[in-house]
C-alpha cells in the first residue's frame, strides 16, 4: 500500500507527488490511498489521475521494531523505483510526506520516460478523458505558458530561472506565418512582457479553470514550456505537440527540471530551433 499524506504547495506540486506514488505502485502492484483531505483532489481527477482511493482515518504512526512502513523522502523513493529484486514486496505500506515535494530530477526523469510512451495504461486515459481530445493532431496553434512569479516575494531567488520576452520572441516569430491561433496563460495575467506579447502578435488570453487550461494547452500544435510545476504538468501531457523550453534560463532550478525534457521525443531546446 501506498499513503499519501495531504500535500502543501499549489496543484500541480500535488501532482507530480501523485504520480511518484503512482510510478512506485505499477511497479509494485499496490494500491494508493490519500490519507486526510487533499485540496486538489477533484482537479487532478478531471484531469484524467483517477488511480487513488481516499480515507479520512489511517493510523500509520510507526511502532518501535515496526520495519514494514517506510517513509519516503527525496532520495529514497528513487532506490525503491531503481529497485531490481523487488525487495519491498512482503506487506511494506510506504508513506508520501505531507513536506516534501519528490521533485529531484532523477524522479523526473522517472515521469518523463513513462509519458514518453502513449500507450501506458495512464497515458490512454488521459488522452481518452480530456474534453478537449478533437483538438489532439487537428490544429494549427501556439499555447504559451508564463509563470509570473514577480510578485511572490519569497519566489524572487527563481525568476532568473524564468524565460525572459527574448525567448517566446524568438519562437513566435519564426512560427507566427505558420499559425492559425496564439494562446496564452499564466498565474499572474498582469505582466509587461504578457501585456507587450498580446499587443504585438494578437495572442489570445486563455482564461480557463487550471485543470482545463492544462487540458487544453496540451492539445496545441505547438507548446512554449515556462518554468515550475505547472509547465511541466502542460508539457509531459502534450503528447502530440512540439514543446519548447530555454534550458539556459537560470543555473539551478529550471535547467534542472526541465532539461529532462531532452529525453521526451518531441521537446526542442531554444537553441535547436534557431
Amino acid at each position: 500500500m501506498i499513503i499519501i499524506e495531504p500535500s502543501e504547495g499549489r496543484l500541480c506540486n500535488h501532482i507530480i507527488k501523485y504520480l511518484i506514488a503512482y510510478l512506485i505502485s505499477v511497479k509494485y502492484n499496490f494500491s494508493i490511498i490519500l490519507e486526510g483531505n487533499h485540496k486538489y483532489k477533484e482537479e487532478i481527477g478531471k484531469l484524467g489521475f483517477n488511480f487513488y482511493e481516499s480515507e479520512k482515518n489511517i493510523n500509520y504512526k510507526i511502532k518501535q521494531g515496526d520495519n514494514k512502513k517506510i517513509f519516503l523522502n527525496n532520495n529514497n523513493f528513487i532506490d525503491i523505483l531503481k529497485d531490481k529484486k523487488n525487495d519491498y514486496q512482503s506487506g511494506v505500506t510506504f508513506i508520501l510526506s505531507r513536506r516534501i515535494f519528490y521533485q529531484n530530477p532523477e524522479g523526473i526523469a522517472y515521469i518523463v520516460k513513462y509519458f514518453n510512451n502513449l500507450n501506458n495504461t495512464l497515458c490512454q486515459n488521459i488522452i481518452n478523458t480530456n474534453p478537449f481530445k478533437d483538438r489532439y493532431n487537428n490544429n494549427n496553434d501556439m499555447f504559451i505558458h508564463y509563470r509570473n512569479i514577480s510578485k511572490e516575494s519569497y519566489r524572487t531567488s527563481h525568476i532568473k530561472d524564468i524565460p525572459g520576452l527574448d525567448y517566446y520572441e524568438k519562437i513566435i516569430k519564426k512560427y507566427k506565418n505558420n499559425i492559425d491561433n496564439i494562446f496564452i496563460c499564466s498565474d499572474n495575467i498582469k505582466s509587461n512582457i504578457i501585456d507587450t506579447l498580446v499587443n504585438k502578435y494578437n495572442i489570445k488570453i486563455l482564461n480557463l479553470s487550471s485543470n482545463d487550461t492544462i487540458l487544453f494547452g496540451s492539445t496545441c500544435k505547438h507548446v512554449l514550456l515556462s518554468s515550475g510545476s505547472f509547465s511541466f504538468t502542460i508539457g509531459i501531457l502534450s503528447f502530440y505537440s512540439y514543446l519548447y523550453y530555454d534550458k539556459n534560463a537560470g543555473k539551478k532550478w529550471h535547467p534542472q527540471y526541465f532539461s529532462k525534457f531532452i529525453h521526451k521525443d518531441n521537446s526542442l531546446e531554444l537553441e535547436e530551433i534557431l
